[in-house]
């Protein structure tokens, strides 16, 4: 159903650029009918879906096509595996959604028993004392874009090699830093901790300026590297990036200086360098060439 939909989708956008374009519609009034099929295929399938895929089997209203056995077969499998059922929500179970390292860390001073007696956050603090985070790298992101483009002139990658050794500098140094001693400190860290992340959008106008030689190369080149960042970001966080680990979080911040070496710090950047030199260096070659001749 996904092929058949991008393909009528396809079919009707090329269409209607041929006609805005002024050239022959092979298809004719066939791209619109091609939608329309679509719809009719699939809008029942959507109505099937949700009338038989079964509910949760905590909900107080099962599935109409399952029996009272069947519903307290499926309880009873839940309960083997400890699966807790549906409970009321709340605005501490709202709060406990995504939650970023700084939230974690907060959160464990509200241990039994406490690791630091007497010291402690509300839920208010816990949300809004990351704010001053983002808006430092707001602003961060904006002056590393002036400086890339002003006086570095349009050199991107000292700033995505700042980025990296920011970055990696900062995971070691959570590494080594106690928990529960010097709060202010720890505060600081958390909201300057984005800084090295500024430039990261640099990245993607440097594969564009990198690749503008070629539309195609870029245009491919450009989406791979942004979906394969947001795979990347989708599945660490299963493996490395378990709540259960934080608020020290070892796994995840070891695979974080991985990365940051890999990625930004040292690898790609001096590796991607290196080869911009080699084909500088081919160009004027071939360019010495031809005054020659």
């Amino acid at each position: 159903m996904a092929v058949y939909s991008s393909l009528s989708v396809t079919a009707t956008a090329a269409k209607k650029l041929r006609v805005y374009s002024g050239e022959p519609t092979p298809l004719g009034p066939w791209a619109e009918w091609l939608l329309i099929i679509d719809a009719i295929v699939t809008l029942p399938i959507a109505a099937l879906g949700f009338a038989f895929l079964p509910n949760h089997p905590w909900s107080k209203r099962p599935s109409f096509w399952l029996n009272a056995e069947e519903v307290a077969l499926a309880r009873a499998r839940m309960q083997a595996i400890g699966r807790k059922g549906r409970e009321p929500w709340t605005r501490a179970k709202y709060n406990a959604g995504v939650q970023s390292p700084m939230q974690y860390w907060m959160k464990s001073f509200n241990a039994t028993p406490p690791p630091v007696p007497g010291v402690s956050w509300t839920v208010a603090q816990i949300q809004l004392y990351p704010l001053p985070t983002t808006a430092i790298f707001a602003v961060a992101a904006i002056i590393a874009a002036w400086l890339s483009d002003g006086p570095a002139k349009g050199r991107r990658w000292p700033f995505l090699l700042f980025g990296g050794v920011f970055g990696l500098i900062m995971d070691i140094v959570w590494l080594k830093m106690p928990l529960y001693t010097n709060i202010g400190g720890h505060l600081a860290y958390f909201w300057l901790i984005m800084l090295g992340a500024a430039s990261g959008a640099l990245s993607l106008n440097w594969v564009s300026e990198i690749c503008s030689d070629d539309n195609e190369l870029r245009a491919i080149t450009v989406a791979l590297s942004n979906d394969l960042a947001y795979v990347v970001t989708a599945v660490a966080p299963n493996f490395v990036w378990k709540t259960t680990s934080f608020p020290r979080a070892l796994e995840g911040y070891h695979w974080s200086i991985g990365m940051q070496i890999l990625s930004c710090a040292l690898l790609w950047t001096f590796l991607i360098l290196r080869l911009l030199w080699r084909d500088r260096q081919k160009l004027r070659a071939m360019q010495g060439l031809r005054a020659s001749e």
